[in-house]
């Protein structure tokens, strides 16, 4: 049997045009509940970005609130880093004078006794009483003398030159009194 259609033309074109408007307003409606999700969604998203962003911003601040406060603590170390440094180059820079005087004592014979020692830069100004004028003469060369024993190696250049300035018999003491100015070189006591 054959399906004869007796609805009108005019008919069925307002039922295909209520289908299709049903049918965008279904999609309509679809399209719509997901922009809303889409966007609540977003909203959402943006919100946490917002908060995890304030919240790095805090710790930002509490960090630089921490740092303001070192403030005078890095002052502090950064003034004791220069003095540090400077007192190191003092000391790096300095002679070691204890070597001169340890040299100046294992050259000095027995019978000379000292009275004074002056130390300037570069020379020495050495008085003091020996029994006899042999004992000044020994001191004098075993001073100059570069392959001295006993005396340490690294400073066997250290005396470049003595002066005998007096010589003088003290009458009482039966002793001899002298006057010795020593040239020395003060880089030789530089560690």
């Amino acid at each position: 049997m054959e399906n004869i259609n007796l609805i009108p033309q005019e008919e069925v074109q307002l039922q295909q045009k209520g289908k299709a408007v049903k049918g965008t307003s279904v999609l309509f409606i679809l399209l719509t509940v997901i922009a809303i999700g889409l966007s609540g969604y977003l909203y959402y998203k943006t919100s946490d970005l917002k908060q995890k962003t304030n919240d790095v911003n805090s710790q930002i601040d509490a960090q630089r609130a921490k740092i303001k406060s070192m403030s005078s603590t890095e002052i502090l170390l950064r003034n004791l880093d220069k003095k540090y440094n400077s007192i190191s180059g003092m000391i790096d820079g300095r002679n070691h004078y204890s070597r001169l005087l340890s040299e100046l004592k294992v050259r000095q014979p027995q019978g000379i006794s000292i009275e004074s020692v002056e130390v300037k830069d570069g020379v020495v100004n050495y008085t003091g009483d020996a029994e006899n004028y042999l004992l000044i003469a020994q001191f004098v060369n075993s001073l100059l003398n570069k392959d001295f024993p006993g005396g340490d190696p690294e400073l066997k250049d250290l005396f470049s030159e003595v002066k005998l300035n007096s010589v003088s018999l003290d009458q009482n003491k039966t002793e001899v009194r002298f006057f010795i100015v020593i040239v020395y070189d003060s880089s030789k006591l530089k560690i």
